[in-house]
């Protein structure tokens, strides 16, 4: 778990390093939201040449709107929501 205060490229080193299942983005407001990092984040692979993986992204909390968002990532609107597709991306 990462806090607010971690720079983005931090974020997709440590996504790059560790391969994690899902990565959630949390935004409380509009203005906190990163559209180009959320892209960045579902760009980022890891794993040997030719098995790549990619981590499940959403984006939750306040601050997303539904436009806010790159096409295809998850925004679940409820904490039941996005621990149903969490709980997916690490046991399925």
């Amino acid at each position: 778990m990462l806090g607010a205060a971690v720079p983005p490229r931090a974020l997709l080193d440590a996504v790059r390093r560790l391969g994690p299942g899902a990565v959630m983005l949390w935004s409380q407001s509009p203005h906190t939201t990163d559209p180009e990092l959320v892209r960045q984040v579902v760009r980022t692979a890891w794993g040997a040449r030719g098995s790549r993986n990619r981590a499940l992204v959403l984006v939750t909390g306040p601050g997303w709107r539904r436009s806010d968002h790159p096409e295809g990532i998850a925004g679940p609107r409820t904490l039941l929501s996005a621990l149903d597709l969490l709980e997916q991306a690490v046991t399925g």
